[in-house]
């Protein structure tokens, strides 16, 4: 299969996705009259964005249509394995959250990862997993509104 014809399919199911949720929510999320922001206007906007991306892979994939890919396969040799073992850490994580909370279940997760995908320099995993959780944490509490599990475990 050639490469632009990837793009234009993935993309197109993209685009028709994306287009689809952008209908369905509005009859989906209760608001109050007169808002100018409501529950819908994240999702709605998230959606818009998909499909703006979405748009652009189809274009690239238009314009790429002659480049041939049948000698390199989709997934590399020993790719599959990564994507397997990136699905368990996530699992895992997800798992966690409700029993460790987020700061240290994130922490493992992005210890894991690091480690995973070869990343060996122990300054730079020491101050993501030390500064990354709490970052997003505060991000998410101050400028989201909204609270992150804090885990039943410690409680």
């Amino acid at each position: 299969m050639r490469q632009g014809s990837r793009d234009i399919t993935s993309g197109g199911t993209l685009l028709v996705a994306s287009v689809t949720l952008y209908l369905l929510i509005p009859g989906q999320v209760e608001t109050l009259e007169g808002d100018t922001l409501t529950p819908a206007s994240m999702p709605m906007a998230i959606t818009l964005f998909i499909a703006m991306l979405s748009s652009v892979l189809v274009f690239s994939g238009l314009r790429q249509r002659t480049r041939d890919t049948s000698s390199s396969p989709l997934v590399p040799d020993g790719g599959g394995k990564y994507l397997g073992l990136t699905v368990v850490v996530m699992v895992s994580y997800v798992g966690l959250i409700p029993w460790v909370g987020f700061i240290p279940a994130t922490a493992a997760a992005l210890l894991a990862l690091a480690l995973l995908f070869g990343n060996r320099d122990w300054k730079v995993i020491f101050l993501m997993v030390l500064l990354a959780p709490p970052g997003i944490l505060l991000f998410f509490r101050y400028s989201m509104l909204v609270l992150l599990p804090q885990g039943t475990l410690f409680d």
